[in-house]
């Protein structure tokens, strides 16, 4: 594509550069030209090569993390048609830990106000997806932990969210997103699934089912169904799995913004199309023992 054929620039927030590492060049292809802005010391020689064969049409910067005013400041950084913004999970502790680095979060939720805030001002049309990108690293340390429950002598499993939308890393195609008439960002519903869903899927293949009742901070997964066999094949024997047994439950949040950053669902969001690549996903891994 000629370079005078690019119609439009956006400018993608991505906090964690592995958040914004397929959609750049899909959005080229596309005919963007496309501005990226990572937290600084994000860009590193294993996230550029995704670019190669990308024109000149893409420049990365690196910002603060506190995102001050003066980025904003910028005439040239900022001409721009539309302004996306990007969610990435930093560690496992956002999903299952009330003690991690809370300022790192608020600074990020700040940024992405001011963002907001400036496209407002500058009637800038604004593509904010709700789901969280996770990095390979990430989503087996996720997994890890939901499956140390059964290994662990904790009685539940606690979390931070349950609505809460991850992008599965192993699966997620670039090239299923694009910019909708109405400034939609539209991705393969098969990419991404919720904390519920990732936490059911996980326990199914160890011979626990369980189901998810009561809303917000009250929802909680109780044991529905188990499988000795199964269970006894990976040498699980504990008294907290029982019929009735509530082994997942919501943590309390003393930061209401937090909670509500973390709760956020991703609109028309069905997380039955997820299923059975979550399922086969954690059968690979604990066929190759490497997450029990």
């Amino acid at each position: 594509m000629e370079q005078n054929q690019y119609s439009e620039s956006i400018l993608i927030y991505a906090p964690f550069s592995f958040a914004g590492i397929f959609t750049p060049n899909n959005l080229l292809k596309k005919g963007f030209s496309v501005q990226l802005l990572t937290h600084r010391g994000e860009v590193n020689a294993g996230f550029l090569p995704y670019f190669n064969g990308a024109d000149t049409q893409l420049r990365v910067f690196e910002i603060d993390e506190c995102c001050t005013d003066d980025i904003f400041k910028s005439e040239d950084l900022f001409n721009v048609q539309k302004i996306l913004l990007l969610k990435g999970i930093q560690s496992k502790d956002w999903i299952f830990n009330t003690s991690f680095d809370e300022g790192s979060l608020l600074r990020i939720i700040a940024c992405e106000n001011k963002f907001l805030q400036y496209a407002e001002v500058n009637a800038i049309p604004v593509i904010n997806s709700t789901a969280f990108y996770c990095s390979s690293v990430n989503f087996e340390e996720i997994i890890i932990h939901i499956l140390s429950f059964f290994k662990e002598d904790t009685r539940r499993l606690m979390v931070n969210s349950l609505d809460l939308i991850i992008h599965l890393p192993d699966y997620f195609n670039a090239d299923k997103l694009f910019i909708g008439d109405q400034h939609h960002i539209v991705i393969d519903q098969n990419s991404m699934t919720s904390v519920r869903e990732l936490i059911r899927c996980t326990f199914e293949p160890m011979g626990l089912e369980i189901q998810f009742s009561g809303k917000g901070v009250h929802e909680r997964g109780v044991i529905v169904d188990f499988d000795d066999d199964t269970l006894a094949q990976f040498g699980l024997h504990s008294s907290k799995i029982r019929l009735g047994n509530t082994v997942v439950k919501m943590n309390d949040f003393a930061n209401s913004s937090i909670e509500t950053y973390l709760n956020l669902q991703a609109k028309d969001h069905d997380d039955s199309v997820s299923k059975d690549y979550i399922v086969d996903y954690i059968k690979n891994k604990i066929l190759n023992k490497s997450v029990i």
